[in-house]
């Protein structure tokens, strides 16, 4: 299990960051002049890249960091409730597809 947690760490630490980059080539530096981007930059940066590349490599341990590491949780669960709702409205999509393909074969 430590294994596959060090590995989910790495993982989703290049995840976040690909999507801070892209979000940056996209937008640009003003796109995290707002607050909510710029809390998802922080998060990303120190609790991620800082902490996950950096600091526990040289095996620095700040006690502070684990206190921010809760709030990745949060970007986490976020971003898994967003594509809940996609998929939701997607199932929703599909079913209608499906009913209406039956009406139009008996037909």
């Amino acid at each position: 299990p430590k294994v596959f947690l060090e590995v989910s760490e790495h993982f989703f630490t290049a995840l976040f960051l690909g999507e801070f980059l892209i979000q940056f080539w996209v937008y640009g530096a003003m796109h995290y002049a707002k607050p909510a981007t710029f809390a998802d930059a922080f998060i990303v940066w120190v609790t991620g890249v800082l902490n996950t590349w950096f600091l526990q490599p040289m095996g620095i341990d700040l006690e502070f960091m684990r206190l921010l590491m809760v709030f990745r949780t949060f970007r986490l669960m976020r971003a898994v409730k967003a594509a809940r709702r996609q998929l939701k409205e997607m199932w929703i999509l599909l079913q209608g597809l499906v009913t209406s393909g039956r009406t139009l074969f008996w037909t």
